[in-house]
């Protein structure tokens, strides 16, 4: 079986019930993930009413024409955090990656992206696999 067949069967066999999806907000770990002006924040689920919060990500440092998030995926081991941003007048979406610590940093950021989902590989280890937009036209 090929890598591609591998990451497919993963994502077919992934659990999904501990996602439970609200608009850009996800529920993950103990955890609400979602957007609280414009900053990437989460709280613990019984306090997600309240404005305790921590902000693990802010938007504006994308310096994009009034981003928001637009998707929320939680590493397995919940030691990362993505979330695909995009704005109002385009389709493009830039995707980031937070590490989630006691000082919350961004890791990565890659432009153009389209989808993406968080698997375990054969190490235990978590993988975010993505997609991008190229050459895409309307005709």
């Amino acid at each position: 079986m090929d890598a591609f067949e591998k990451v497919r069967t993963r994502l077919e066999t992934q659990p999904q019930e501990e996602y439970e999806v609200v608009n850009a907000e996800i529920k993950h770990g103990g955890f609400v993930y979602y957007q609280e002006g414009c900053c990437l924040v989460r709280s613990k689920d019984e306090e997600a009413d309240s404005d305790n919060y921590e902000v693990l990500f802010n938007l504006e440092e994308l310096k994009l024409d009034q981003p928001f998030i637009d998707c929320i995926r939680v590493a397995p081991d919940e030691k990362y955090v993505a979330a695909k941003i995009r704005t109002e007048d385009s389709e493009t979406s830039t995707l980031v990656v937070v590490k989630l610590s006691d000082q919350p940093v961004m890791e990565a950021s890659f432009p153009n992206v389209s989808s993406f989902e968080w698997v375990k590989d054969e190490e235990d280890e978590d993988v975010l696999f993505y997609t991008f937009q190229r050459n895409l036209r309307c005709h």
